[in-house]
């Protein structure tokens, strides 16, 4: 497995190979102390990398070097930011965008982190829902007509698959269950119902 490292223009300055075993959590770092051993230290050079360069070691690692990686969402202070109701400002220079910039200290190295939202994709996502949603209420609706048209042998039989039914499709609330008990005669049966 190749790894490559290029610089603004998009031109190679370093390559090396790895098994594909390899981790790329270890092998970008091994890549930039590769390029920084053959950089004048006077360079200013800001290091870009993907999210799988984002770990405690490797941050401590790069030393005082500038980077910029993208943090992966599974990391806890990234979740509870995403969570968080946060004052998003618009982009200046793009209005389809907005972000919201905080301070960090992540495996004892103070980081500026900016979240960034893009309008159309998020416009993109709340429409994926809202399909997903609207299906899954017509396949409720379905269910539930097939469930309001069984006889069940008694109140509790009732009451159970109805607790199924609710637990089978959580995103439908129901504001309260009824049970009507109907008499019977057995087909074909005379006397008493």
């Amino acid at each position: 497995m190749p790894s490559l490292i290029v610089n603004q223009h998009g031109i190679p300055l370093f390559m090396n190979t790895h098994s594909g075993n390899a981790s790329d959590k270890n092998t970008i770092l091994e890549g930039i102390k590769s390029l920084k051993s053959v950089l004048r230290p006077e360079s200013k050079v800001y290091y870009a990398a993907d999210s799988s360069f984002y770990t405690d070691n490797n941050i401590q690692n790069i030393g005082r070097s500038l980077w910029i990686s993208r943090v992966p969402a599974t990391i806890t202070e990234a979740k509870e930011l995403i969570a968080s109701n946060m004052n998003l400002q618009t982009l200046k220079s793009d209005e389809r965008y907005s972000f919201y910039r905080t301070f960090v200290e992540y495996g004892g190295i103070k980081q500026k982190w900016v979240l960034l939202l893009s309008h159309k994709m998020k416009e993109k996502k709340e429409q994926t829902l809202r399909m997903k949603l609207d299906r899954e209420v017509e396949k409720a609706e379905k269910s539930f007509k097939k469930l309001k048209g069984e006889n069940f042998f008694c109140e509790e039989d009732a009451l159970k698959a109805a607790e199924k039914w609710i637990a089978d499709f959580p995103s439908v609330s129901l504001e309260k269950v009824d049970v009507k008990s109907t008499k019977k005669r057995k087909s074909g049966k005379r006397g008493r119902p």
